[in-house]
């Protein structure tokens, strides 16, 4: 879901994605014992304990809520344990506390001896990686040290050895024994560095720089083997390699993103020269950007017959280049409530009856939702406690998620299709770089690369239809454009465009036909044009979260979702 709330404000925004980029410099965690490991023969133990300690729990949890059925009398109990009814609930209960249980009980064993979740782990030990170890991936698979030194942090500083890690990034190594010297070499860039000194020197195109290390070059011995330790982030940085950290994985992730993002921008160049020619326009000032939006929805009943039911926005964006704050006001009086009343089972996934939906006042719901400076994304609206009141307060402000704060400032200056979205999602899970990158890159090329847009003076427009969402799916899945299996014309009618010109003013106009099922009143529609219009301003709104705000987590509450 994290990932998912990143993606739509990337695109939607041209802006912005997830926890903050963590530095692979990263202090090291010494509570609890995040350093234990376990000889080979007892390499199960945390598995071993975690199912024992899951399989009490989940007989626990299976008995607690057997015990419900019976005082509900859903079940009838005798002393042998045979239940003449209901049977299959208590099987069910035990079976589903059981399973829950064991997860806790992997979870909590992950957690105090690797400070990682189990299925964290998971996903590490699917990419070749090694649970208890600080792990560096390149090109999607996790290195192996062997016997040798592992990467180890001191004192903030990523050292890895040197020879692995620098050979998996394309580059030679050489070592001289009498100078104690390290040699880098990559193309035409060569690093030196010394055992036991903090000084190095970068040489490239016959320039040579000096740069002093967060921590010198050392030697590491285990196992019998012995390896040069150097800085991660200096050795690899020198000649373009982008460092991330993802601290959930506890893994150092390598990547080439001037070649991905070069890739990436090739079928975007008229998505980018319009960036630019916005950039140049507003560049360093106060901005503003003025949305309206208008529609219908269109319900049917038994017969077939449509009703139409308004509905629209108004919203203001303000941005300074490092924070946002957009204030709007939605009107879903006769929509929202027509909805809730003809598909009552909408209503199964939230915490609000019928009765009170229709009772609330839906003419002009305001909704605030703010970036700030760190990366913070906040909304505020009485939409979530009035959907979820037994899981947020009233008037708190809802912690989305943290993303990339230098992003928005990015957009605003010009910087491409590319490398937004590579900081994005890089900024969203660095262990998923790769793959996340890659998904992102195809969504955005089904709909809006260069041989899709068409021309009219300076507006490009792309359209929005079918065919789009066909290409959008043949992309995603690896399958062919037109294969049946994407085609979404029996239940699903997309028919609009999206509209963008150099001077900030967009569009998008699109109407969607729905069935849900056979019936007539199981068909829903959906019409609405929205524009947008951005100019400068010397008055900004506060782009930071009210004193005294109560802030409460939105990710992680299973309630919600």
């Amino acid at each position: 879901m994290k990932k998912l709330l990143a993606t739509l404000l990337t695109v939607t925004m041209l802006g912005s994605v997830s926890v903050p980029a963590l530095a692979a410099e990263q202090p090291a965690d010494t509570s609890g014992s995040a350093n234990t490991t376990y000889p080979a023969d007892e390499a199960n133990t945390p598995y071993d304990q975690g199912y024992d300690d899951g399989y009490k729990l989940g007989y626990e949890k299976g008995e607690a809520l057997c015990k419900q059925d019976i005082a509900a009398g859903t079940v009838t109990y005798s002393p042998d344990y045979n239940y003449s009814e209901g049977s299959e609930t208590y099987e069910d209960g035990l079976t589903d506390g059981t399973i829950d249980g064991m997860d806790d009980g992997y979870t909590a064993t992950f957690e105090y001896h690797y400070h990682m979740d189990y299925w964290t782990a998971v996903e590490l030990l699917d990419k070749g990686g090694t649970v208890g170890q600080i792990n560096v991936l390149v090109d999607q698979t996790c290195l192996n040290f062997g016997n040798g030194p592992w990467p180890a942090l001191f004192e903030g500083t990523t050292m890895v050895p040197v020879r692995t890690v620098m050979e998996a990034l394309g580059a030679n190594v050489a070592y001289a024994q009498t100078a104690k010297t390290i040699t880098i070499t990559k193309g035409d860039t060569v690093i030196t560095l010394t055992l036991g000194s903090p000084q190095a020197s970068v040489e490239k195109d016959g320039k040579t720089e000096t740069a002093t290390l967060p921590k010198a070059p050392y030697i590491a011995q285990a196992g019998g083997v012995y390896s040069t330790m150097v800085p991660v982030r200096f050795v690899s940085e020198a000649w373009g390699t982008t460092v991330l950290w993802d601290d959930d994985h506890r893994t150092v992730v390598l990547a080439d993103t001037a070649g991905l993002i070069a890739e990436m921008d090739q079928n975007f160049t008229i998505f980018n020269q319009i960036l630019q020619a916005q950039q140049k326009t507003f560049a360093g000032k106060k901005l503003v950007q003025t949305m309206q939006a208008t529609g219908q929805l269109t319900l049917y009943d038994e017969a077939g017959k449509a009703t139409d039911y308004a509905v629209s926005a108004d919203a203001k964006t303000y941005s300074d280049g490092k924070a946002q704050r957009m204030q709007a006001t939605l009107n879903m009086e006769s929509a929202l409530k027509a909805l809730a009343k003809s598909h009552p089972e909408i209503l199964d996934q939230v915490q609000v009856s019928l009765g009170t939906l229709l009772r609330t006042d839906l003419k002009r719901i305001p909704v605030d939702f703010l970036m700030d400076e760190k990366g913070g994304c906040y909304v505020n609206s009485p939409l979530f406690y009035l959907f979820f009141p037994r899981t947020f307060d009233e008037g708190s402000w809802i912690h989305l998620l943290d993303l990339d704060p230098t992003i928005l400032s990015l957009a605003q200056k010009g910087g491409s299709i590319g490398e937004i979205l590579s900081q994005s999602v890089a900024s969203v899970s660095p262990f998923d770089y790769y793959d996340t990158l890659a998904q992102s890159a195809k969504a955005m090329s089904a709909l809006f690369r260069d041989d899709l847009a068409q021309r009219s003076g300076d507006t490009y427009t792309w359209k929005l239809n079918n065919a789009a969402l066909n290409r959008l799916l043949g992309d995603l899945t690896g399958s062919d454009a037109d294969d049946a299996e994407n085609d979404l014309a029996d239940t699903l009618t997309l028919d609009g465009t999206f509209s963008v010109d150099t001077r900030g003013g967009a569009s998008i106009q699109l109407s969607l036909d729905l069935k849900t099922g056979t019936e007539p009143q199981d068909r829903i529609g959906l019409a609405f044009r929205l524009t947008q219009s951005t100019g400068t301003t010397n008055t900004l709104p506060s782009l930071t979260l009210p004193e005294g705000a109560d802030v409460q987590e939105f990710m992680g509450v299973g309630s919600v979702l």
